[in-house]
């Protein structure tokens, strides 16, 4: 359970002991209201609902960064292919890897002009049958 989640089932589980005249951080009661572990209400009461570790804000810049409005003038031509792109980018300079390029291009595949296919097959008597009279040889 997401400590958001706790926190809006403790705050209405506080709000019943709030009309009752109880104390609003009885641990036991909220327990018993709640259904959540004492240990995790105590943990709650004493970090306030907030609990933030050291990586909270902290976003890398995509390898990308740079490289997006050529990959969009590609998609934009019609260039879908994803080895294509990205060979064109390891000579433009780019460091990253396929797998990014692929995220993006499906992502972004709305640039693409909706191409309808123009080659055609050639028919073929594929399948013709041959009647041979009885006594004929093929």
């Amino acid at each position: 359970m997401k400590r958001s989640d706790v926190q809006i089932i403790v705050s209405q589980a506080q709000e019943e002991l709030k009309k009752l005249g109880k104390d609003l951080w009885n641990i036991s009661l909220l327990s018993r209201i709640t259904g959540i572990s004492r240990p995790t209400l105590r943990k709650c009461k004493k970090e306030g609902f907030v609990h933030i570790h050291g990586n909270t804000g902290k976003k890398r810049p995509s390898k990308l960064r740079g490289y997006q409005k050529m990959i969009d003038e590609l998609l934009v031509k019609g260039i879908s292919n994803s080895e294509v792109i990205f060979t064109k980018l390891k000579k433009a300079g780019y460091r990253g890897g396929l797998t990014t390029v692929k995220v993006y291009i499906s992502k972004n595949r709305h640039l693409c002009p909706n191409t309808v296919r123009t080659f055609k097959a050639v028919k073929t008597n594929r399948g013709r049958r041959y009647q041979l009279v009885a006594g004929d040889c093929f």
